[in-house]
């Protein structure tokens, strides 16, 4: 009796991965990151960053129940901003911006070629770079973190991506600073969703 119900809970546990794996894909998007916020601004309200690259990565499971339309999964987002200088002493390193989370993910038509939108929602992190007078460093790089939301709209051209994704400015805090500061990015990819799994393919 005990083995038949060991063996039965190694079948229950099973079958949810078994499902799991019935239609998988992974997704890849890289291109242009425009900076959004006061992180990205001096205390004279000039651009510290101005533009850098966006990558977008996500695991998405896609649920049969709904024709393959809506999938879930997780997500990686990152922008690396370039740090520009506001006289010709001043050096900024690379600003740093993350989002690890979760990801629903909507095609609306279910043909190769569909227009899609998704949400992202998870822990953000924002990394600020280290700023120099020559060789004097007069701001340590520094980190904070805070709740991410990133909703994007795209077209899937039979597996090729084209979206605009937008980072929505959250709040952060730092040591030391008497105010939060704000930091999102407009993202504008192109990219690629490959099958992992899909036995109807």
């Amino acid at each position: 009796m005990k083995k038949i119900i060991k063996l039965s809970l190694v079948v229950m546990t099973m079958l949810p991965l078994t499902t799991f794996a019935q239609k998988l894909t992974l997704s890849g998007q890289g291109g242009y990151a425009g900076p959004q916020g006061t992180a990205f601004q001096d205390a004279n309200g000039e651009a510290m960053a101005k533009f850098g690259l966006g990558f977008d990565f996500d695991l998405l499971y896609h649920l049969e129940q709904f024709e393959n339309k809506l999938s879930v999964g997780l997500t990686y987002n990152t922008s690396i901003l370039f740090g520009v200088s506001t006289s010709d002493d001043i050096g900024i390193g690379l600003f740093g911006h993350t989002l690890y989370g979760a990801k629903g993910h909507y095609r609306f038509f279910d043909g190769k070629v569909s227009p899609y939108a998704s949400l992202s929602l998870g822990l953000a992190q924002l990394s600020l770079p280290e700023i120099k007078s020559g060789d004097v460093v007069i701001a340590e790089a520094e980190h904070s973190s805070s709740f991410g939301i990133r909703p994007e709209v795209g077209l899937d051209l039979g597996g090729f991506l084209i979206s605009v994704g937008y980072f929505v400015p959250m709040k952060y805090k730092f040591e030391g600073a008497t105010e939060k500061i704000s930091a999102g990015s407009l993202q504008i990819s192109i990219g690629g969703r490959f099958n992992l799994w899909d036995p109807n393919r």
